[in-house]
């Protein structure tokens, strides 16, 4: 088990919400410190999640992790927090840090498990060496040692893989609960601002993924996204954002900071 664990990466669908679960408590812990976690932290910070994510992952996720970083440094670099700065020297600083990081954590990840693989290679070979004595033949050998590696190689693929039934399954998801989940919140809007509305979607598109695999989750990720801008963000039923600072959630606003949509 242990040498598997070492030969393959981690699917996307599960090192994509690990890695933004890592990001978002960056963020959180950059506003918690006030501005005590400077801009330069916070790029660490990210690209410390974005490398090792990245080493342990499918090298498809390093895209995706590098770009869910960048959005972290973008909205949480300096106060007021959660307003991105997509313009400007740190914004393309930080791209080029956690896009490096990334990619680097990708590249490393796949040297890693081809020599951890060559390495379990020779420890086999060796081993099979150490048993033919007790061997009655090289034939009896060989069906011994290298059928059993395959056929564990085989039960791993097929442990691992998501079939084309799940991914349908995500998909038929996401083209049901988005739309009620739009329903739902629409009708719900004078209680609740941006920030639900996005952590909402969150919650469905870590769904869809868990159901139907990476692409399902890219597909639904994509039409949330565009549902809370057409539905949700300011003004409605456009695709452009009236202020910057609400491309990634509103700030709380109303009397005494209730935090109710105007």
């Amino acid at each position: 088990m242990t040498h598997h664990l070492g030969q393959r990466p981690v699917p996307a669908p599960y090192v994509l919400p690990a890695g933004f679960a890592m990001f978002l408590a960056v963020g959180t812990v950059a506003a918690g410190l006030h501005g005590r976690l400077d801009a330069g932290g916070v790029l660490i910070a990210c690209a410390a999640v974005a490398g090792v994510s990245s080493f342990a992952a499918e090298p498809v996720a390093s895209v995706l992790l590098a770009g869910i970083g960048w959005l972290t440094v973008a909205g949480f670099s300096r106060p007021p927090y959660a307003q991105l700065r997509p313009a400007g020297p740190d914004a393309t600083r930080a791209a080029v840090v956690l896009g490096v990081t990334a990619l680097a954590g990708a590249g490393l990840g796949l040297v890693f498990r081809w020599y951890w693989r060559r390495v379990t290679l020779v420890s086999m070979g060796t081993y099979g060496v150490m048993r033919a004595p007790r061997a009655t033949s090289k034939r009896a050998l060989t069906t011994d040692v290298v059928p059993a590696a395959a056929l564990a190689d085989g039960a791993a693929n097929s442990a691992g893989a998501i079939g084309a039934r799940r991914q349908v399954a995500g998909v038929i998801l996401a083209a049901a609960a988005l739309p009620l989940l739009t329903v739902v919140l629409a009708a719900g809007r004078p209680h609740l601002n941006l920030a639900d509305d996005l952590l909402v979607y969150l919650v469905a598109v870590v769904t869809i993924t868990v159901v139907g695999g990476f692409w399902p989750a890219v597909l639904a990720a994509i039409a949330a996204s565009l549902l809370l801008n057409w539905y949700f963000t300011e003004p409605l039923h456009t695709f452009t954002i009236q202020q910057p600072k609400e491309l990634l959630a509103r700030r709380l606003r109303g009397p005494g900071g209730s935090g109710a949509r105007p």
